[in-house]
């Protein structure tokens, strides 16, 4: 069995954001099941600005194509990069789909393609031995994937002896506290509102009085920056084209007793890409909103709407008041 490599060139053209005309390339590679028809798909993609990322990209492909119980297609993708746009690129040609304004392809259709991709992962890494992985998980739109797919990145993550941290907090299982749950769960509503991962730049601040005011100058500060920048990470458009998506992002160690290197993130992306390729069937039975306050703990939206309609609800109050004025007016009893 074989790696299928191919190339997506393209173009882009001069815009408001662009001034000049630029040249770009995806890469990507396919392995095809070995086991069943290629009806499916599972997707790893990797920016082309990371070299660690690259280097664990292409060290599980040369693993896994002499392995036979694969039963749904394999694809590497190389994101010119490392953007969302020309992940898009490249997503859109996959599906068939026209291709936005300012973007000229080289080459109308791709050479080749795989099944409907049933789940993918990211990479971002940055060094050779980390401490903690980040699972990022917010998409465009305020889409999220299946809670299922999330479960297993930090199932996986700990199993390596890494410790999983959701917006930059980090929580072993048996650490939990409110303060940092708080926390933890004011930038998952922060991510939701404003369709990407928004982070506190010292998320451990402590609750307290003297520093809340402080504390709330930090969000504002961060929805000002962050709002007009781009999503991140670059698989949080996949949810355009309902593919659940996780990235995994891990930055080099500074200090602590855990460490992992990059064949432990090898052994991570081996047991999620096989994870997938045992699926019975698609992703269906989790969650698909939610906010995640802990690696291990999550908030549904059953839990947390009844709050939103709460303060809706007084909204209202002052046009019925309105209407019963205007009945009283119309009946002349004023």
């Amino acid at each position: 069995m074989r790696v299928e490599v191919y190339r997506q060139k393209f173009k882009l053209l001069p815009s408001f954001k662009l001034n000049n005309t630029s040249n770009g390339e995806n890469i990507y590679g396919i392995i095809r099941a070995f086991r069943a028809s290629p009806v499916e798909a599972i997707l790893l993609a990797v920016p082309t600005t990371s070299i660690e990322s690259i280097a664990v990209a292409l060290a599980f492909a040369d693993y896994a194509k002499d392995q036979l119980y694969w039963s749904r297609d394999l694809v590497f993708l190389f994101v010119d990069g490392g953007t969302t746009q020309s992940a898009d690129i490249w997503l859109s040609a996959y599906h068939g789909q026209q291709q936005k304004e300012g973007i000229e392809l080289i080459d109308d259709e791709l050479e080749a393609h795989g099944g409907t991709f049933i789940g993918a992962f990211g990479l971002d890494i940055n060094g050779s031995v980390f401490e903690n992985v980040e699972v990022l998980h917010g998409m465009i739109n305020g889409k999220l994937p299946n809670m299922d797919l999330f479960d297993l990145a930090v199932l996986l993550t700990e199993k390596a002896g890494a410790i999983p941290t959701v917006h930059k907090i980090t929580r072993t299982r048996n650490h939990f506290n409110f303060r940092g749950a708080a926390n933890t769960f004011l930038n998952g509503i922060i991510s939701l509102v404003y369709f990407q991962n928004i982070y506190l730049d010292h998320p451990q601040v402590i609750l307290t009085w003297d520093s809340f005011f402080e504390y709330q100058t930090k969000i504002f500060l961060v929805f000002k920056i962050k709002s007009f920048n781009e999503l991140e990470p670059f698989t949080a458009i996949y949810g355009r084209y309902g593919i659940n998506a996780v990235t995994l992002r891990a930055n080099k160690k500074h200090s602590g007793p855990i460490s992992i290197d990059l064949s432990d993130i090898v052994k991570i992306i081996e047991g999620g890409m096989r994870s997938l390729n045992n699926l019975l069937e698609k992703f269906h039975h989790s969650y698909l909103l939610y906010l995640i306050i802990h690696p291990h703990r999550f908030v549904p939206a059953a839990l947390y709407m009844p709050l939103f309609g709460l303060i809706v609800a007084p909204m209202f109050l002052p046009v019925q008041n309105f209407q019963s004025q205007k009945e009283l007016y119309v009946n002349g009893f004023y």
